[in-house]
C-alpha cells in the first residue's frame, strides 16, 4: 500500500486540523484497505473513475484506488466535515 497525500494540496489541512479527532477511524479503514479488504467500514462508494471512498461510522474517510498490480493507494483522508473539499482535490490531482 502506498500513500499519495503528499500530492495534494490540503497536506498541510490534513496534517493539523480535526483530522486527530478522526485519526482512530481513519487508521481502522486503512488497516482494513491494507489487508485487502476493499469494502471496510460502513461501506466504500465510487467518487470517479477507478478512484473510492471507504466511509468509517465515526466521519472518518479514506480516498483510494487499486492500481492493475492489486497495490491500494490512498489517496486523501478527510471527515464528513471537509468530505467535499477533499473529494474535489483528489479528483483534481488523480482524476477520476
Amino acid at each position: 500500500m502506498e500513500a499519495r497525500l503528499a500530492d495534494t494540496s490540503l497536506w498541510d489541512y490534513y496534517q493539523f486540523d480535526q483530522q486527530y479527532a478522526a485519526q482512530a477511524g481513519i487508521d481502522r479503514l486503512t488497516q482494513q484497505l491494507s489487508r485487502g479488504n476493499l469494502n471496510p467500514g460502513i461501506g466504500t462508494k465510487p467518487i470517479g473513475k477507478g478512484l473510492s471512498e471507504a466511509c468509517g461510522s465515526d466521519g472518518a474517510r479514506v480516498y483510494f484506488r487499486q492500481l492493475t498490480d492489486g497495490t491500494i493507494e490512498i489517496l486523501g483522508k478527510s471527515t464528513k466535515v471537509d468530505q467535499s473539499a477533499v473529494i474535489a482535490e483528489v479528483l483534481r490531482v488523480f482524476g477520476g
